[in-house]
């Protein structure tokens, strides 16, 4: 049994219980125990993860028998449930359910008789960079953990050929069951049937060493009962068009720091006595300009130096900017005769972004 399985199986439940209902607490799946209960016997068999597609779960354990709040005890269910009517629930069975739509449908994670009055599909990438960087702002080494979500509303059972401007991102990745494994081309080409509503197509993970959008140099230094810092942020690439958001710094003072004196030219500067953390909050970063935060460091008396600067983590945001610069060449769809809409965003943020002070 592979270690990564159990944590992969584990986040998948998570996904499946908030699909279910709509959050994850111990609260919840005590009053939903015996739902619960079910979809756990559903989703492992024999100790191996077994079904974990919400689609199909939902025709195994329909989200009909989730019952109002005052009907949870089984005690007063089993009192109520005779002189109680449902009008909005189906009269069929869970197996006619099951039986109907496996009849009908070729896949698992899709019903065959969808319609909609506006077909569209939409994919939205998200790019999040691990990165380490030193002090005078040089990468020194980067990962790019890529996923690519989908929106599909599409009628009928359509089959869709995605082909990507590049093949990187299919060297490593952890796909959907919905995407068909033979006819993956090493020429960036996906063939699949997509779940109806909104799912997580493909993972991908490149280990590259890639330009970072923004540099940081930190300069911190102890002295005897005071020290110094001062820090610059820029723009190392130009974006001429993108908007860097949601940019922070957090440095991890050590105990020994008792209080700071910062400013800087641009932000919020909040430094935490309990916890020693300083954050510098810029928000939107400005074009062509750099910042700088210095002051100066003022540590308790009778205690030894620090004998390593801080380790800085960082933040920031980037909206229509892929850093691997992955687009869709060509979406074609088979098996129906409609033209869909196509919809296709990429956008960046920050995963573990370190910048070393020494």
């Amino acid at each position: 049994l592979q270690v990564l399985m159990c944590f992969s199986f584990l986040e998948n439940l998570i996904s499946i219980f908030k699909n279910y209902f709509n959050d994850v607490s111990e609260q919840i799946l005590k009053e939903h125990f015996t739902v619960v209960y079910q979809i756990l016997d559903e989703v492992m068999d024999n100790g191996f993860p077994f079904i974990t597609d919400n689609k199909s779960l939902e025709e195994l354990v329909p989200k009909v028998f989730l019952f109002p709040e005052e009907l949870v005890g089984i005690g007063s269910f089993l009192n109520t449930t005779r002189s109680l009517s449902f009008p909005n629930l189906p009269t069929a069975n869970i197996q006619n359910i099951v039986t109907t739509s496996t009849k009908n449908s070729p896949t698992t994670w899709r019903s065959p008789n969808i319609k909609y009055t506006i077909n569209e599909i939409l994919f939205d990438v998200i790019e999040e960079i691990d990165c380490l960087m030193d002090y005078n702002g040089m990468t020194l080494s980067s990962e790019i953990v890529g996923t690519i979500n989908c929106d599909s509303r599409l009628s009928g059972m359509p089959e869709l050929e995605l082909k990507f401007n590049s093949s990187e991102i299919l060297m490593d990745c952890s796909l959907h069951p919905c995407i068909r494994h033979s006819t993956i081309d090493p020429a960036r080409v996906i063939n699949f049937i997509p779940p109806d509503g909104q799912f997580q197509l493909l993972q991908y993970r490149l280990k590259i060493i890639v330009p970072i959008p923004i540099y940081c140099k930190p300069q911190i230094t102890y002295g005897t009962g005071v020290g110094r810092l001062n820090i610059l942020v820029g723009s190392k690439n130009p974006l001429s068009s993108k908007t860097i958001e949601d940019v922070f710094f957090i440095i991890p003072f050590p105990k020994v720091v008792s209080n700071v004196n910062l400013t800087t030219t641009q932000g919020i500067v909040n430094f935490d006595t309990q916890t020693k953390l300083c954050k510098w909050h810029i928000g939107r970063f400005p074009k062509d300009t750099t910042l700088v935060l210095s002051g100066s460091i003022y540590l308790q008396s009778g205690v030894p130096l620090p004998t390593a600067t801080p380790t800085l983590m960082g933040n920031f945001k980037i909206d229509g900017y892929s850093i691997t610069a992955i687009n869709v060449e060509n979406l074609a769809m088979y098996r129906e005769n409609y033209k869909p809409f196509k919809g296709f965003k990429v956008s960046v943020k920050t995963g573990n972004f370190q910048i070393r002070s020494c």
